[in-house]
C-alpha cells in the first residue's frame, strides 16, 4: 500500500513539473534582431622586421695599416665625410715625385712648343714632348686614385655604427672597419603566404605596430618579391616609414594590412551557439518556436562575427539568453 501510494505521489509530482515547464516555456519574453549586411574589410597580420633604409659596411680594397681614424661611433656623418686613412706614405711621395716630373714636361713641352712656331724644332721632337707629358699625367692620375683608395668617405648621410679596428691595425680587401647606417627612413620586411600573391598591391597603406608597444605607425608597401620562396611557400614584402626614436633596425614588429572590403551579413557574437565543430543560431520560426540554425561563419571583428552563409535578411535572430533556449519551444517577442 505504502509503495502505491508512492507511486502516485512520484506521477503528480512529474505531471507538476511537466506543467511548470510548459508554463515556463509559455512564458519566456526575448528580443530578437535581424541580420546586417556591414562592409568587411580582409586584413591580414605579419610577423615583420624593421631594417635600415641603406646600410654599408666600410671596408678596403687594399691591403694597408689604418693611419687615421677621422669618425666617433654612433654619430651622424654626412655624404663623403672622410672616415678613414689608411697608411699613404709611399703613394704619397711618389706622386710628388711624378708631379714634379709632370712640372717639367709641361716646361719643356710649352718650351718645343714655341721653337716650333719658329720653325727651329723638328716636330718629332715636339711629338715626343707631348708623349711624355702626356705619360706622366697618366702616372698622376694613377698615383691619385691609389691615394684616393686609401681615404675611406662615407658613402651617403648616415649614422656610424661601432669600430672594429684602431689606428696601427693591418687590415685586409673585405675586413669591416665600421659600418653606416641610414636611419631617417627605415623598412619593414615580411613573408607573406602565396594565398595573398594577387591581393598586395605597390603603395597599399600598411600599419606597423612594435610587440613592445600600441604605437601605431602609418607606411607603404614600396616592394613586393616576385619570387615565392619554395621551402616557406611566401613572398616578401617591403615597406618604409619615417623613423622615430624609438624605432630601430632590428627590431621585431607587426605589419598589418587592409585587403579588399566586401558586404558581408554580421551578428552580434552573442548569438553563436559552437557545438563540437559545428555552429548554429537560434531563429524565431513561424507562431514564435525556436529553430536551431546551422551557419558557416567567417571574421570576428568587434563583438561581430560574419556569416557565410545558412541566413537571409529577413531571419529573427536570438542575441540574449541563448543558454536558456532549445529548439521546438514556443517563445512571446517583447
Amino acid at each position: 500500500m505504502t509503495k502505491f501510494f508512492c507511486a502516485i505521489i512520484f506521477i503528480n509530482l512529474l505531471i507538476l513539473n511537466i506543467n511548470q515547464s510548459f508554463s515556463q516555456n509559455k512564458d519566456i519574453l526575448i528580443n530578437f534582431i535581424n541580420p546586417k549586411k556591414e562592409f568587411v574589410t580582409d586584413k591580414i597580420e605579419l610577423s615583420a622586421t624593421i631594417k635600415s633604409n641603406e646600410k654599408v659596411d666600410i671596408t678596403s680594397t687594399i691591403a694597408e695599416k689604418i693611419q687615421e681614424i677621422l669618425f666617433v661611433e654612433g654619430v651622424a656623418v654626412k655624404k663623403d665625410k672622410i672616415l678613414v686613412i689608411l697608411n699613404n706614405f709611399e703613394e704619397t711621395a711618389i706622386l710628388k715625385q711624378f708631379e714634379a716630373e709632370l712640372k717639367e714636361a709641361e716646361i719643356n713641352y710649352q718650351r718645343a712648343l714655341s721653337l716650333s712656331k719658329k720653325g727651329n724644332i723638328s716636330q718629332s721632337v715636339l711629338d715626343n714632348r707631348l708623349t711624355e707629358k702626356i705619360r706622366l699625367t697618366g702616372k698622376v692620375d694613377e698615383i691619385k686614385a691609389k691615394i684616393n683608395d686609401l681615404v675611406l668617405k662615407a658613402p651617403f648621410d648616415g649614422t656610424i655604427g661601432l669600430r672594429n679596428y684602431s689606428v696601427g691595425a693591418f687590415i685586409k680587401p673585405g675586413d669591416v672597419i665600421t659600418t653606416i647606417y641610414d636611419f631617417n627612413t627605415l623598412k619593414v620586411e615580411a613573408s607573406v603566404p602565396e594565398a595573398y600573391v594577387d591581393k598586395i598591391k605597390i603603395k597599399d597603406t600598411v600599419k606597423i605596430k612594435l610587440n613592445s608597444s600600441d604605437v601605431v605607425y602609418s607606411g607603404e608597401v614600396y616592394v613586393i618579391d616576385p619570387y615565392v620562396d619554395e621551402k616557406t611557400r611566401t613572398f616578401r614584402i617591403i615597406s618604409k616609414i619615417e623613423n622615430k626614436k624609438e624605432l630601430k633596425p632590428g627590431m621585431m614588429a607587426r605589419k598589418i594590412l587592409n585587403l579588399d572590403s566586401k558586404e558581408s551579413i554580421l551578428v552580434p557574437e552573442s548569438a553563436i551557439i559552437p557545438i563540437d565543430n559545428q555552429t548554429f543560431i537560434y531563429v524565431i520560426g513561424d507562431e514564435n518556436i525556436i529553430k536551431k540554425v546551422q551557419v558557416f561563419t567567417g571574421k570576428r571583428l568587434d563583438g561581430k562575427v560574419e556569416i557565410k552563409k545558412g541566413l537571409k535578411l529577413s531571419d529573427k535572430i536570438v542575441f540574449e539568453g541563448v543558454n536558456k533556449l532549445k529548439a521546438g519551444i514556443k517563445v512571446k517577442i517583447k
